[in-house]
Formats: C-alpha cells, sequence, structure tokens
C-alpha cells in the first residue's frame, strides 16, 4: 500500500517531526550528556532555561554548584558572541550576594533519556562594555548570540562518585528568534 505525499507529510507535522523540539539550542554531547538554552518565559521577568539532557549514560548526577539558605548559586557560565565573532563573558547575577556559609552541593539527578532544567533570570545576565552594562535581551537584540557552559573536569577525582559526570559542556548558540 503507498501513502501519498501529503498524507505522509500530514503525519510528520503530526508527529513533530521537522520543529526543532523547544527551541532548545543544543550543544555537542560530552561524556552522554549535552546542555542546550533556551529564552523562558517573558512575564513577570524574562528568563533563560538551562537544559541538560543525558542521551546515554545509565545513570548522571550533575554537579551543578551549592546552596545555601540564601539561595543556590549556580556554576553555569555564559558568554555572547557579537556578529563579527567577537566572544565576552556575561556576568551572572542569578543567585544571592556574599558569602554562602553553610553551602550544600547542589547535584541534579538526570536518568537515561531524560531531562533536567534550570531556570534563570535573563535581566540577571549582564554585559559589561565600556563602562555600561546591558542585559542580554539588549544584546539579542543587536544580533548577539549567547551560550552557557558548564566544566566539572576541574574537581577532584577522589571527591566524586561513579555517577557523577565529569566533563564540560557547551550550550548551542542562542539567538534572538
Amino acid at each position: 500500500m503507498r501513502f501519498s505525499g501529503l498524507v505522509l507529510a500530514c503525519a510528520l507535522v503530526a508527529l513533530g517531526a521537522g520543529k526543532p523540539a523547544d527551541n532548545i539550542a543544543w550543544g555537542e554531547p560530552d561524556h552522554g550528556v549535552r546542555l542546550g538554552i533556551a529564552l523562558g518565559s517573558r512575564a513577570p521577568d524574562p528568563q533563560i532555561r538551562v537544559v541538560f539532557e543525558n542521551v546515554d549514560r545509565p545513570e548522571c548526577l550533575m554537579p551543578l554548584g551549592s546552596e545555601s539558605a540564601k539561595g543556590p548559586v549556580y556554576d553555569v557560565e555564559f558568554a555572547a558572541t557579537s556578529p563579527s565573532g567577537q566572544e565576552t563573558p556575561i556576568f551572572n547575577f542569578n543567585g544571592p550576594p556574599g558569602i554562602q556559609h553553610g553551602a550544600k552541593p547542589i547535584q541534579i539527578e538526570i536518568p537515561r533519556g531524560q531531562k533536567r532544567e534550570i531556570v534563570l533570570s535573563l535581566n540577571k545576565l549582564m554585559y559589561l562594555e565600556k563602562g555600561q552594562s546591558l542585559p542580554v535581551t539588549g544584546l539579542l537584540a543587536k544580533h548577539y548570540s549567547v551560550h552557557a557552559m558548564v566544566d566539572t573536569s576541574g574537581e577532584a577525582r577522589w571527591t566524586r562518585t561513579r555517577d557523577q559526570w565529569m566533563g564540560r559542556l557547551v550550550s548551542g548558540e542562542l539567538r534572538q528568534q
């Protein structure tokens, strides 16, 4: 039995083929995990979603920073790339200021084939240029792209469990839609 092209096209659209899942800008996997970023909700405050996906590890514990009574501090770095290709760091002011007394490590468990995400305020990611600060929303409007990075490869091996992820992840490039 043959399907006509129209029926096949309708079936692919119904299954969601051909469209990006959630507009997430995915990076390349490292040690079975990949990192992506996407714009989140715009109200009441614009947000950025940082998404982790376990693509093929049996178990994955992702070390992501520390948390105290003041709140979480995630070890996620951001950078912007200008239209001319120049990369520059973005300062992340998400999280409480000052020293975190009694901080405990944040680890996210990600089962195989599953995703976990953290959501941060886009307005607290700032780019500094010539003494002026500009929120990431302004950079995106100027055709810059933004990517996130997580690097846990520098921590001592003896402090890790067998299932704890170790490596360096870089997301894809987030651009204004």
